[in-house]
């Protein structure tokens, strides 16, 4: 049976899910997504809306900017929807998930399996969250589910490197006890289709 509880888990790091803030004694701890999104301009739906609609070469040329806007809102709707269904069944809730066959030839099980595990660092202060840990001997292999329609190379590589610092994290709260693998990132889309994506430098 898995641990009801990851044992390296840090009670004074407190995370507000409204406002997308990790708090730890009662300082503001910057999140990995927020530090990583400082190396790139940010997503604006109503500019590249527009943009998409009058390029020829776009699915959503000739679309209404407004219509584009809605139809991401409800593909993000559904890729939330299946990442919770991943946790749901992670944390025992659910009896089986899609993509189950997937998850198991990879060995993530309920078993040996943590979701939504919060990580941070006292030397950097930085903090994030893994979306799945899973044990192996003396190994932990953090995975990052994604929901994006489409991974262009600048976005893969921004999801290569948020795993890695989720892997510096885990050393740090482990105080290096285990080995700490960035098992890859598990791109769910909305069409039913999963991949796998595994660091390749590491």
């Amino acid at each position: 049976m898995k641990k009801e509880t990851f044992p390296y888990l840090q009670y004074a790091l407190q995370f507000n899910k409204k406002k997308h803030e990790y708090i730890y004694n009662d300082m503001k701890v910057p999140s990995v997504t927020g530090w990583l999104s400082t190396f790139s301009p940010p997503f604006d739906p109503y500019k590249i809306s527009k943009e998409v609609s009058k390029n020829p070469r776009s699915e959503y040329f000739g679309m209404n900017p407004s219509d584009i806007r809605k139809k991401w809102q409800k593909t993000s709707t559904r890729g939330t929807k299946k990442h919770n269904s991943v946790e749901k069944w992670i944390k025992g809730d659910s009896e089986n998930v899609e993509f189950q066959d997937f998850f198991e030839l990879h060995n993530i099980k309920p078993e040996n399996t943590w979701s939504e595990i919060p990580l941070f660092s006292k030397k950097i202060l930085l903090a994030g969250t893994a979306d799945l840990i899973t044990e192996e001997h003396d190994s932990y292999i953090i995975w990052d589910i994604k929901t994006s329609q489409k991974v262009n190379e600048d976005k893969l590589k921004k999801f290569k490197f948020q795993i890695l610092t989720y892997c510096v994290l885990l050393q740090e709260m482990t105080e290096y006890k285990y080995n700490i693998i960035p098992g890859g990132i598990i791109s769910i889309r909305s069409k039913s289709k999963i991949s796998e994506d595994v660091h390749e430098e590491s």
